[in-house]
Order: C-alpha cells, then structure tokens, then sequence
C-alpha cells in the first residue's frame, strides 16, 4: 500500500488510525474532513509531508509521526 483511499475523509465517524509500519508514501488531503478522528497513528512509513488540512483535526490527541521522511 502506498496511500489511503482519497475518500477516506467520508468515515465521518472514525475516531482511531492505527497504520504504523507500513509503506505508505502519502496520506491524502481528505484526512482533514475526520472531525472525530482523537487518535493518527503513521508512525514508521516513507511519508515527507503533511498537508495543512492536517490541522482541521480539532479532536486529535495523539499523533505519531516517528520514523518518516
């Protein structure tokens, strides 16, 4: 796997990400539309950046972003 669905934003109702040691490249832009999201987890991909929608994750608590480019 490379990336997340571009849709991924529509689970509105998702609260926890847990994809740590994967081969994700990128994460999509639709991240930022998980208003319930508490918990992001990309921890040990090949991720260099992280787009401002990123900051639209008001409810986010932890965040782990260890181990990327």
């Amino acid at each position: 796997m490379k990336s997340l669905p571009k849709n991924i934003g529509n689970l509105s109702k998702l609260e926890e990400i847990y994809l740590n040691d994967n081969y994700l490249w990128e994460i999509p832009k639709s991240i930022g539309d998980l208003k319930n999201l508490k918990v992001l987890n990309i921890g040990t991909n090949y991720i260099d950046l992280l787009h401002d929608e990123i900051g639209n994750l008001k409810n986010l608590e932890e965040l782990n972003f260890e181990s990327n480019k």
